[in-house]
């Protein structure tokens, strides 16, 4: 993203996110210390981890969103585009807990920090179950707060009450998603369209779709921008999932944050596994159900499917599919907006997000 619209963007908006979001974090784990101390422990661990890392793409996207949608109050829009964060990381903590992974952006994450601590006290077992109910709990504070960050933001409550409403369809299609996702890990066999579907509802819909929506309604825009936004941001979040896919079977810990064996123990069915089953020889299909979702998986397994998946032409064909999204996403802009610099923002975004390197 060097040199470009979008990392100015970036460059310009992250910063501003991040100081409000602090702010945020710092008043919650206030009024949590007014409560007990454990509490209090509870919401510095969750602020801790979401402030450590990511892109803060969501509130990015429902900036440029309220921008496109010729907004002018840039800070109500920074305010209200907070509590996308905030909702994001609720979903990632149970995320994490479905997908039984104790990092995230490169450390622990929120049940791993309990698991550490724990573990010191009680049996393995025993500080795994309950690090588990610390994190279903920290992310239920989290999918509170962030309605209240909104309703704090200063727009009118006839905005605020549709942006609202969008959260709470957006956290109805995300579980339809997400529960798709879970008979994935055990469901080997899923269509190639339950997998795209998955990617459109647990990925497009509430991290490109919903950002962008979210920040063009509390600018007051209308049905037809809306609609264009939806059908781009279908588009682009596909082909981040797909993306995605690929850096987790490929993608190195230094550069994603999450153990390189994760995706491969998780044994989660993707485009690529499809692709990677579909292409295979009979001698590797084998080897892919021999390593594919075993716990007891190491790096030499890794190799040996990566190896597969590379020279079957499984990897190319996902990141071919990624681009076409991409192609198809950009064919909506010209319905989003008119300013150049915008366009080429969402231009650049929907490459960069077929792209990516973490």
């Amino acid at each position: 993203m060097k040199d470009t619209k979008l990392q100015e963007l970036v460059e310009k908006l992250k910063p501003q996110i991040d100081r409000k979001l602090e702010t945020f974090f710092a008043e919650k784990i206030a009024s949590a210390s007014n409560i007990n101390s454990d509490y209090k422990h509870l919401l510095a661990t969750s602020a801790r981890v979401s402030l450590r890392g990511g892109k803060r793409l969501r509130p990015m996207l429902a900036i440029l969103g309220y921008q496109i949608s010729e907004g002018t109050d840039t800070e109500k829009i920074i305010n209200a585009s907070v509590s996308l964060e905030i909702f994001h990381n609720y979903l990632l903590i149970h995320d994490d807990i479905m997908d039984r992974d104790d990092f995230r952006h490169g450390g622990l994450n929120v049940s791993g920090v309990y698991t550490k601590r724990l573990s010191k006290l009680m049996p393995e077992n025993e500080a795994k179950h309950h690090a588990m109910s610390f994190a279903i709990n920290a992310g239920d504070v989290l999918s509170g707060l962030c309605y209240e960050s909104l309703i704090a933001s200063g727009f009118e409550p006839s905005r605020i009450l549709q942006a609202i409403s969008l959260l709470s369809s957006t956290t109805f299609t995300v579980a339809s998603g997400q529960q798709l996702d879970i008979i994935a890990s055990f469901n080997k066999n899923l269509s190639l369209k339950k997998l795209i579907s998955i990617a459109k509802l647990k990925t497009a819909d509430y991290s490109i779709v919903m950002p962008l929506q979210f920040g063009a309604i509390l600018a007051g825009t209308g049905a037809e921008k809306l609609d264009a936004m939806e059908k781009y941001g279908n588009s682009v979040g596909i082909a981040f999932q797909l993306t995605d896919d690929v850096l987790g079977m490929f993608g190195e810990k230094k550069t994603t944050g999450k153990p390189d064996i994760s995706d491969l123990r998780e044994g989660k069915q993707t485009v690529l596994m499809h692709y990677g089953m579909k292409f295979a020889s009979s001698e590797e299909k084998k080897i892919l159900k021999g390593a594919f979702g075993n716990q007891n998986a190491n790096l030499k397994d890794l190799k040996n499917v990566r190896a597969i998946l590379e020279n079957s032409g499984a990897k190319a064909k996902v990141i071919l599919m990624a681009q076409e999204y991409v192609d198809s996403a950009k064919s909506h802009i010209p319905t989003i907006t008119n300013n150049q610099e915008h366009i080429e923002i969402l231009h650049e975004f929907a490459e960069y997000c077929a792209n990516r390197k973490k």
